[in-house]
């Protein structure tokens, strides 16, 4: 992670978000690659099981924004995949995503009020 985050330092990018990245991110560097490896593992069962669908892509969203921004991206970037990946999630998340397949079929019909599902 720290190799990233100083390549990613030295392209043209964010100032603030920079700034961020040298005086919280990488001082914390082992805490940080805990928690995104923690973030991807979550989204992804959340997405490829059906749990808590709508959760598992609002993390992925925050990790995919998160990786435009240290590359210096923003959302017109025509190279920027991230940018793709993070409509998406949104779009999953947004939408009533998970009520055919997976288990929050099973958890919407139990608790049909929750917002979580």
């Amino acid at each position: 992670m720290v190799e990233f985050i100083n390549a990613m330092l030295k392209r043209p990018g964010w100032a603030w978000y920079q700034q961020f990245l040298r005086s919280e991110v990488l001082p914390h560097a082992t805490a940080f690659s805990y928690l995104v490896m923690a973030g991807e593992l979550v989204a992804g069962i959340c997405l490829l099981f059906g749990i808590c669908t709508r959760a598992g892509a609002a993390i992925a969203a925050v990790l995919f924004l998160n990786y435009m921004l240290a590359k210096g991206r923003w959302f017109l970037s025509p190279d920027s995949e991230d940018a793709a990946v993070f409509f998406s999630a949104l779009v999953v998340m947004l939408g009533a995503a998970g009520r055919s397949f997976g288990v929050d079929v099973f958890l919407a019909r139990r608790w049909p009020n929750a917002l979580i599902w």
